[in-house]
């Protein structure tokens, strides 16, 4: 009877819609069933460049009913849906996306698509079917990438002498590239440019910018293994005049940096990929009116058959580098050099780039993230004058953040000398004298000289530089191709009358431009502010990679990304950023099948299993996430693709158990480290994860790597545990009965059933004479889920709201706008922004928000809503990705009140107040959902 029904509405739709000539207009239908919206493709709207032969198709249903199916079509018009690909009903209950199986796309082909749900009214034998259409005229597009050969253009630089430089050539003056050419086009119907520049650029078209000011693109990779490139619809920036300029600003980013000597000894230039001077490839795709293409690409003049030829000349940076920062020389600047009218006949003609593994253009693959650039702006909170100095100012910008600063400083008739310098340093702490203290963000802890190697600064700390010309009314300045961790900024104005105002410094934040979809509040304000804590300092280590801080490393640690993922995912879509993190350790995974301990590879290799890869416990996030990645977002692509390298790092893991039980284990643990316990915990968490990818991939080695698992999980508590005791400890006695050993077997289903009682009393025995959390970056979300999954919430609470040492509490009442990198305070070592104990937001939204991932989930469609409320907390309301949860507890009379709202994709098991068996209990209970529970 359904499918009769369904095929009658299908029909009358159809009628409908041919009636209408449009797909996407549904005269009334969504009205009554509902609509569908954020239609996206590869989780973009309307993407120029999709690297995927088979792209997925992704939307929002809005509607109280019940989803049973969709229908995709797309058209090479908006008025031909269908006649490209015609998906037919699919039966697929909570389906939110779909796999694109229609024909391969052509280079730079743009498709038009919209999708219909079918919704279910009523239950059982009386169920309807109707249709939810999308919103407006519902129809979206996206474009496929260019051709495999980017229409001949080749890689280009400035020309230099090419003789190998030592160290110290680095640090000389050599102002950053312009390069343009000039091009007559007429008739332009359509334009997109496709770019890729190392390490940053910016690029212009007729003198309009066509990036955002400071923006830092692309995101950093292994670039002789992977470059992503932009793309751009430019058709409005073109002007109705038949004379045009292509202009590219080029940076050194990550592809050139300075050969600092990391703690004395490590050159990032040994290691990462990396050229002498930036470079740039580019392809501006012209469609005229009358159906013709043009083609713009890079290349050398003598190499070019389009009759235009690229030239270079000499930009206003004479130094750039991510970690040292910028100078600016402000007599060096060309206020009109990308405009098409400008004279370029005095610059010296481009050259290609040297020959080097980028000449392969299959490396070029669009770039998955959203750009890295300025979203929030504000201004300082104070300024004053730095002690014992005359026109030193310091700057408070309120709080500890990663981006750049602008300084607007009005001169009032003060002027500056020809050549003067106007410096800025930045830092996150103050001396106690009110002075700049600069040392918790010291590149690679270079503080004297000589560490930092040849020429290199005595103290590598962040700074750029403004040179004047003189002619100056006002000092405009901020720095770009660069960015800083710090809160408090330096700023001299040596020699001039003026005084240095709060709003003359604003702030820009720089980040990975991903969209928040989870929030957290609460009655208790402490709560909420360490809640902010993370999101802040997680928002600072987005850079294209996430960092472990924004100043002195700025590496992709493999451990500090698995210890906090899953707060991220619960905060942030981090579904592009996480698949392009995990491919950065898959593209440089060692010959031995281990995985680096930061990706890209940067020479870092502590304690790990041989051949440059790094300690089980960093290794250990491939697996671990790429699973996560698939139960949050619902993508088997990656796990697919990435199967054969995890499987190869199982293999050298299970054959170097030595070498897993010398991992770093819990970092920054205050307790003695159980590092033999954990490295083989995460092992075993490894092959639980692989087993669960065979599993999902329909491969025959999912029962095998369960075996394994169980007999890695017989062997633990065989080598460390006390049955009679139920204490976890080192056979050679250095560590016993810790937070982190026992609530690492418990959270992670290791230890035997009968023994987990006299296991979990040794934890809370542990923890009341403590009174704080002691473990580190991992043990944190262990300790504090073990707790509110065994019905001590409250336990948990306490611990997570200590405002003594150690606590985030402390950090806060010490002045912490993020997060430390370690319990204690430091003013000399330690970073004050680092996301590693981050964790804390996971309980926040799993345990008192209630809103947890159902272990079988695919793209978050089946979650458990179970908030354990504790006593001290009259209400909590939690937010993510359309499910809200909120709850009101009254300490008197212990009434308590729960309101769920709830996205129709998702699959859902309320329980209000239950404290232990959660979710043996939810399993059992999940059911299809409404709008409102």
């Amino acid at each position: 009877r359904l499918l009769v029904a369904m095929a009658a509405i299908y029909a009358l739709l159809l009628s409908l819609l041919a009636a209408a000539g449009c797909a996407g207009s549904s005269h009334g239908v969504h009205e009554k069933c509902g609509v569908v919206s954020h239609l996206c493709a590869e989780g973009r709207a309307r993407p120029l460049a999709l690297a995927s032969a088979a792209p997925t198709l992704s939307w929002v249903v809005e509607s109280s009913l019940e989803v049973a199916g969709y229908r995709v079509l797309a058209g090479a018009t908006p008025q031909a849906l269908g006649d490209v690909w015609d998906s037919g009903v699919v039966p697929a209950p909570r389906a939110a996306t779909a796999k694109w199986k229609g024909p391969a796309l052509r280079g730079s082909q743009r498709v038009y698509w919209t999708v219909m749900v079918l919704l279910r009214q009523g239950s059982g034998k009386d169920s309807q079917p109707c249709w939810a259409t999308p919103k407006g005229n519902g129809v979206e597009w996206f474009e496929a990438g260019p051709q495999p050969d980017w229409a001949d253009a080749v890689w280009v630089a400035e020309q230099y002498d090419e003789l190998k430089h030592d160290d110290c050539w680095f640090y000389e003056p050599h102002s950053n590239p312009l390069l343009r050419v000039a091009f007559g086009s007429e008739d332009i119907a359509s334009a997109r440019l496709y770019i890729a520049g190392l390490g940053y650029y910016k690029a212009f078209l007729d003198g309009k910018l066509i990036t955002q000011p400071l923006e830092l693109g692309p995101p950093q990779t292994n670039y002789f293994k992977r470059v992503f490139y932009d793309s751009y619809d430019v058709t409005g920036l073109m002007t109705n005049h038949s004379r045009h300029a292509l202009a590219l600003e080029l940076g050194n980013g990550f592809w050139n940096p300075l050969p600092l000597r990391f703690w004395g000894h490590l050159n990032l230039r040994d290691y990462l990929a990396v050229g002498e001077r930036p470079q740039a490839i580019a392809y501006l795709r012209i469609v005229h009116t009358h159906g013709s293409i043009q083609n713009v690409v890079t290349g050398p003049c003598n190499g070019s058959a389009a009759g235009f030829c690229w030239k270079q000349g000499s930009g206003s940076l004479t130094a750039n580098d991510i970690y040292l920062g910028i100078k600016y020389d402000a007599n060096l600047a060309e206020p009109s050099w990308a405009d098409p009218a400008f004279d370029d006949s005095t610059w010296a003609e481009v050259a290609a780039a040297p020959p080097s593994p980028l000449d392969d253009h299959s490396l070029l693959l669009p770039n998955p993230l959203p750009p890295v650039s300025a979203g929030e702006s504000f201004t300082a909170i104070r300024t004053w004058t730095s002690p014992n100095s005359t026109g030193v100012y310091v700057a408070d910008m309120g709080r500890n953040y990663a981006g750049t600063i602008s300084l607007r400083v009005p001169l009032n008739g003060v002027a500056l000398k020809p050549g003067q310098a106007i410096t800025l340093r930045y830092g996150e702490l103050l001396n106690p004298d009110g002075s700049l203290n600069v040392l918790t963000s010291v590149a690679g802890q270079i503080k004297s000289p000589g560490v930092g190697g040849p020429c290199a600064p005595d103290v590598a700390y962040q700074t750029d530089s403004y040179i004047a010309t003189g002619k100056e009314s006002s000092i405009d300045f901020t720095p770009y191709f660069t960015w800083h961790g710090f809160q408090f900024a330096e700023i001299d104005l040596t020699g001039l009358n003026v005084v240095l105002l709060p709003e003359m410094v604003t702030g820009y934040v720089l980040r990975v431009s991903v969209v928040q979809v989870g929030t957290f509040e609460s009655s208790n304000q402490l709560l909420n502010r360490i809640w902010q804590l993370f999101v802040r300092t997680l928002s600072s280590n987005m850079m294209g990679v996430q960092s472990d801080c924004p100043h002195r490393e700025r590496f992709g640690y493999g451990g500090d990304l698995l210890a906090t993922c899953e707060s991220a995912m619960l905060v942030y879509d981090m579904s592009a950023f996480y698949r392009k993190c995990l491919l950065d350790f898959v593209l440089d995974q060692r010959e031995n099948g281990g995985f680096t301990e930061c990706a890209p590879y940067n020479g870092i290799s502590d304690n790990g299993l041989g051949g440059q890869s790094g300690p089980i416990d960093w290794q250990s996030v491939v697996p671990q996430l790429a699973l996560l990645l698939y139960r949050h977002y619902g993508d088997a692509t990656f796990l697919d693709e990435a199967y054969p390298a995890m499987q190869r790092f199982i293999e050298l893991a299970l054959s170097n158990i030595t070498s897993v039980e010398a991992g770093l284990g819990d970092w920054m643990t205050l307790e003695p480290s159980a590092v033999q316990l954990t490295g083989l915990g995460m092992l075993h968490a490894d092959l639980v994860s692989l087993a669960d990818i065979a599993h999902i991939l329909e491969k025959d080695d999912a029962s095998r790597y369960r075996d394994l698992a169980a007999q890695l999980a017989v062997q633990i508590n065989s080598d460390f545990l006390d049955v009679d005791t139920g204490v976890y400890a080192a056979q050679d006695g250095s560590w016993s009965g810790t937070q982190c050993s026992q609530s690492m077997p418990l959270f992670m289903g290791l230890a035997p059933n009968s023994t987990v009682p006299a296991i979990y009393d040794t934890l809370l025995g542990n923890v009341k004479d403590a009174e704080h959390i002691e473990c580190g970056m991992f043990g944190i979300k262990w300790l504090l889920m073990t707790l509110a999954n065994m019905g001590d919430n409250s336990i948990a609470y306490s611990l997570a709201t200590q405002d003594s040492y150690p606590s985030y509490g402390y950090m806060l009442k010490e002045g912490a706008s993020t997060i430390w990198e370690s319990w204690f305070y430091s003013d000399n070592t330690y970073s004050h922004n680092h996301p590693m104990f981050g964790s804390v937001a996971q309980w926040m939204i799993q345990a008192l928000a209630g809103i947890q991932l159902h272990t079988e989930a695919v793209g978050f469609d089946q979650v458990i809503v179970a908030p354990l409320p504790v006593p001290d907390l009259t209400y909590v309301k939690g937010t993510h990705n359309g499910i809200a949860c909120s709850w009101t507890l009254d300490g008197k009379s212990l009434a308590f009140v729960m309101n769920v709202t709830l996205p129709v994709t998702v699959k859902v098991c309320a329980v209000a107040g239950l404290l232990s068996g959660c979710k043996t209990c939810c399993a059992n209970l999940c059911s299809p959902s409404a709008s409102k529970v």
